[in-house]
């Protein structure tokens, strides 16, 4: 008898607490849901702290694996060779800069997602990224530096970074590089152009399922034109002799207008002209593949490269094969080696030994385009790996895109045989296969 209150005190205890109260119920279900915003769901929200969280955004960081460090630190050594320094400006989990009281309100109870834990993974996957010879700085430090920087980095109903907090990554960048301005550059000291209104990323789904019009965040247009003219970086010279590019997510090209001024930021902060190159939608590897695999980077050189994606876009060794191979793409020493026809866009092909070990290969579709490939690749020194490659419908129509080019020289050896298949694209009927001569 005297068990049954300790059970009933236990069994209260063990029920979750309600939800905190949604702004939107409905999206807290995937199955209520379409597919294209299933994988977002359950997104998070409350009317009480005006905070939204997709469930995308509460992940949790991984470290990078071994074959990840190593296509890395190969893209790192491909650029120093053409004179070409990397940085990487990647901002830190919403959730973490949010804080532990807001996320616990705004999911409805405590242990869905460890503020703590996140950034210490955040940090360390920082680390590993900098021991590969890469200047990054740590932007969960800039943005937890201070209170008024943490409260303003990011908008409550936007998955983006305010101006304020690009402003601030900016500077970061620019100390890690040792290129901050001879004027300090100071972003608390930036004059207000004017206010716009921010509705945020999740308004149309707020009002597509609940018929919920949101709030607008109010963020700030800075005026960077003291910086700037402090060298002269407002003349039509140096902005067409950019000496730094750009290449980045819709963080550094929201609307693609560059909404929230990353490239003139990080301009004031290091004293160069900057190009933004950035495509909205394009994913992490997105903006190098139109890059690379177009004529600029042959002509430009620049002297440094500024990488962007958000923490929400992980490293993958997929697309550093995308990229690795873009980079490594000479269009001079292009070489077709071999033609396939696809059935229900599938293909395999056996390849003679001497194929060189270490280049890129080359995948172009003659009738069409391809976004998603899978590729079975078998090599002569009996190594195997499967592949899968995929692009945004944003780059369907840009030029060099009807082209894929993957590195594989970590494997060192000739490929033997090949399999494809073009997902979700069956009435295609023809690949090239491509190579680049030494």
């Amino acid at each position: 008898m005297k068990i049954f209150p300790v059970f009933i005190y236990l069994l209260i205890c063990s029920v979750p607490p309600v939800l905190a109260t949604p702004i939107c119920s409905e999206i807290l279900a995937p199955e209520n849901l379409e597919r294209k915003h299933q994988y977002l769901a359950p997104i998070y929200n409350s009317s009480t702290t005006g905070w939204i969280f997709g469930n995308n955004q509460l992940k949790n960081i991984q470290a990078l694996k071994e074959v990840e460090k190593t296509l890395l630190k190969k893209i790192v050594a491909n650029l120093a060779q053409r004179g070409t320094q990397l940085a990487i400006l990647m901002p830190p989990p919403r959730p973490v800069i949010a804080g532990q009281e807001i996320v616990n309100e705004t999911l409805g109870r405590k242990g869905k997602y460890d503020v703590t834990k996140q950034l210490v993974a955040f940090q360390n996957l920082n680390k590993q990224i900098v021991d590969l010879g890469v200047v990054i700085p740590d932007l969960s430090k800039v943005a937890l530096s201070d209170k008024k920087i943490r409260e303003r980095y990011y908008f409550k109903r936007d998955t983006h970074w305010t101006n304020t907090g690009a402003a601030q990554s900016a500077l970061a960048l620019a100390t890690a590089l040792g290129l901050a301005s001879s004027e300090s550059f100071d972003p608390a000291k930036l004059e207000v152009v004017k206010s716009y209104k921010v509705s945020g990323s999740f308004k149309a789904i707020l009002s597509q399922y609940c018929n919920v019009e949101i709030e607008a965040e109010t963020a700030s247009l800075f005026d960077f034109s003291r910086y700037l003219e402090h060298s002269g970086l407002l003349s039509n010279e140096n902005e067409a002799e950019a000496n730094t590019i750009l290449l980045g997510t819709s963080f550094s090209n929201r609307r693609e207008k560059d909404q929230y001024q990353v490239s003139e930021a990080i301009s004031a902060a290091i004293q160069r002209p900057v190009e933004n190159l950035s495509i909205v939608g394009g994913g992490i590897a997105g903006a190098f593949e139109v890059y690379f695999l177009s004529d600029e980077f042959d002509l430009k050189y620049p002297n440094l490269l500024v990488w962007e994606f958000p923490y929400t876009s992980p490293v993958k060794a997929s697309q550093l094969r995308q990229i690795l191979g873009a980079i490594r793409y000479n269009r001079a020493s292009e070489k077709k080696f071999a033609t396939a026809r696809l059935s229900d866009g599938v293909a395999q092909i056996g390849l003679p030994a001497g194929l060189p070990s270490t280049a890129p290969i080359g995948l172009r579709m003659t009738e069409g385009r391809a976004r998603d490939i899978t590729l079975d690749l078998t090599f002569y020194n009996g190594k195997k790996l499967n592949l899968r490659v995929k692009r945004s419908t944003r780059l369907d129509n840009i030029e060099g895109m009807d082209t894929w080019w993957v590195d594989v020289s970590d494997f060192s050896a000739s490929l033997a045989l090949l399999s494809i298949k073009v997902n979700g694209r069956s009435d295609l009927k023809e690949v090239e296969l491509l190579t680049v001569l030494d």
